[in-house]
């Protein structure tokens, strides 16, 4: 594992420094995932993102892309799952437009949807499923996304703004980033 400079995480967290990136080894495919773990956009929210890349091996390695994930948590009101494309809101949708600088860059997506099957979501919620969209965004264009005072992205007919708070995170996994 690449070590981060201190001095680079408490400029990023201005004292405060954000957490490492995350590794997932996986054995079988010898593959490592560094990521940003899940973050919720705000408190409560059913919200959230994750950024990261892959590499072979155990040695990081510089991507060409980052991947970024959006997370949300549907709850299906009617428990009929014929109505789970009345609560999907990311459904069909082909691309994600994100702005960090005055022009605005269109990304193809791809969605995808789950049901909650666990007993614990249907005795709370009843029917519950997550949509995740998945973006690659080419590493250059990444690191200065991350730079940013503030990210805008828009799904849809859904718009969120990413502050510094949130963007911490994607700075952090930057600052990890092998050399060349």
């Amino acid at each position: 594992m690449k070590a981060i400079p201190l001095l680079a995480l408490i400029l990023l967290g201005q004292g405060h420094p954000s957490k490492p990136p995350k590794l997932d080894y996986d054995k079988v495919r010898d593959e490592t995932f560094a990521h940003t773990g899940e973050i919720k956009f705000r408190k409560g929210s059913s919200f959230s993102y994750l950024a990261g890349y892959v590499y072979r091996g155990k040695e990081p390695k510089r991507p060409q892309v980052i991947i970024l994930n959006f997370y949300a948590l549907r709850i299906n009101e009617t428990g009929n799952p014929a109505s789970d494309s009345d609560y999907a809101k990311w459904q069909g949708l082909k691309e994600i437009t994100l702005r960090w600088s005055t022009d605005p860059k269109t990304y193809e997506v791809r969605t995808e949807k789950s049901v909650m099957t666990d007993s614990m979501t249907k005795i709370l919620v009843g029917r519950a499923f997550a949509e995740r969209i998945r973006a690659e965004i080419p590493v250059g264009e990444f690191i200065e996304l991350a730079n940013s005072k503030e990210l805008v992205f828009e799904l849809g007919n859904h718009t969120e703004t990413f502050k510094e708070n949130l963007l911490k995170p994607m700075k952090a996994l930057v600052v990890s980033l092998p050399n060349e």
